[in-house]
Order: C-alpha cells, then structure tokens, then sequence
C-alpha cells in the first residue's frame, strides 16, 4: 500500500487482479511479473523491487507508450485509433513540426509500409518523398543467401546522395 501511494502522486495507478477479472486485457503489461523476473535474472536483493517497479514503469510508459482511442484496430496495410501525439518520442506525432524537405525510407523486407505511409501522412513538409528499397531488410542490407535484389545497401546510399543533390535540399 505504501509504494501505490507513492506511485499514485506520480500519475493515476489502476490495479487489476488478473487471477480474479472477468474480463481479458490483451493490451496490458504485467509490471510486477516483470520486475520480479528482471529481480531474479540480475539477483537483486528485496530491497530494490519499488525502486525497479517504478523506474521500469515510468520509463516505458515515457518512452514507449501512445494512447489508444476507441476505434484502434490494426492490420497488414493500417493502423488507425492512435493518438500519435500522446507520447514524446512518438515518430508519426513529431512529423508535423517539420517543415524541412523530407525523405522518408521503407525497406520492403521488413516492417516499415505503414510506418512510412503513417508518418508521411501527418508530415507538414511541402517537400516530402517516399521511397521504399526492394528486397532490403530494416538494416538496408537483403536477407542472408538473397541476391536477386542485389547490393541494396549501395541501393539505399545512392537514392539518398541523389535526393539530397536535387534543388532545395541540405547540398
């Protein structure tokens, strides 16, 4: 009870007995069972669980989490009911305060369609483009063994060094 009030005038605290609910929440993140695992794995004393507890929450809730509405869904070719701009750190949030020419990457090997396609969505920018590298992986390189895509890595480079010598941009 001691530590919920001391995390409870740093932001609203909601406990939930997920032996006893009636309900399943999918999207929730089992802080505790977290802690004492990380407790375990680095054998921490007893002392440093609030310490843990609350670190480990605030950080992730700072750096990694964004707001749901009530219409989020998601799927191969979207995402919808984000609020983008509920986290500081959030990319598709902070688009909009940049007015710079813009260049925005996916790789079609990865997992950046609709990363790229949301962000350049909410961009400000009056010089946006969006361009993705067949074949490539997250890290601009193809996958082990794949060769048919060629060098995408020297890809990559050189769409970059083109775009930044076109008129209006950073040469």
């Amino acid at each position: 009870k001691a530590f919920l009030s001391r995390v409870e005038a740093l932001c609203p605290v909601r406990v939930i007995d997920y032996n006893h609910s009636e309900k399943v929440y999918d999207n929730s993140i089992f802080y505790r069972s977290f802690v004492s695992g990380l407790m375990q794995t680095l054998e921490l004393p007893e002392q440093y669980r609030d310490g843990l507890l609350v670190t480990t929450v605030r950080t992730f809730l700072d750096s990694w989490c964004v707001r749901t509405e009530d219409d989020y869904s998601y799927g191969v070719d979207f995402v919808r009911g984000i609020d983008w701009d509920s986290s500081y750190c959030c990319t598709a949030g902070n688009i909009a305060g940049v007015h710079a020419p813009l260049l925005l990457m996916g790789m079609t090997n990865g997992w950046e369609f609709v990363c790229v396609e949301t962000i350049s969505d909410r961009a400000s920018s009056a010089d946006k483009t969006v361009a993705f590298v067949e074949g490539a992986t997250h890290m601009y390189c193809p996958d082990r063994g794949v060769t048919q895509y060629g060098d995408t890595v020297k890809t990559t480079y050189d769409f970059i060094a083109d775009w930044l010598k076109e008129p209006g941009r950073f040469i």
